[in-house]
């Protein structure tokens, strides 16, 4: 009988003993569940900064692709001003 009691004793510190680790790995998922969280949101926050980025990158893009256009049609209108001028010029002469 009192092998039975020292094995039940046993049994309940090691039982004891578990409930206190599934404890402190409950704590711990707690932790990791919020440090995850964090991940996530700097995840998120990053990725919304980089299409902000990109988003300002494309408009400014945008912009200088239409100046380019802009002064290559002012270079073909200029150019065409300037042989028809010449044209009319040595026509005249």
């Amino acid at each position: 009988m009192e092998a039975h009691t020292d094995r039940i004793n046993k049994l309940e510190l090691a039982a004891n003993a578990n409930e206190d680790s599934i404890k402190e790995l409950s704590v711990n998922l707690s932790e990791y569940k919020a440090m995850a969280h964090n991940i996530i949101e700097k995840i998120d926050n990053l990725e919304n900064r980089l299409f902000s980025f990109l988003t300002t990158i494309t408009k400014n893009q945008s912009k200088e692709d239409s100046e380019w256009k802009d002064l290559i049609w002012k270079v073909i209108a200029g150019t065409i001003v300037v042989l028809v001028a010449y044209l009319v010029g040595k026509g005249g002469a």
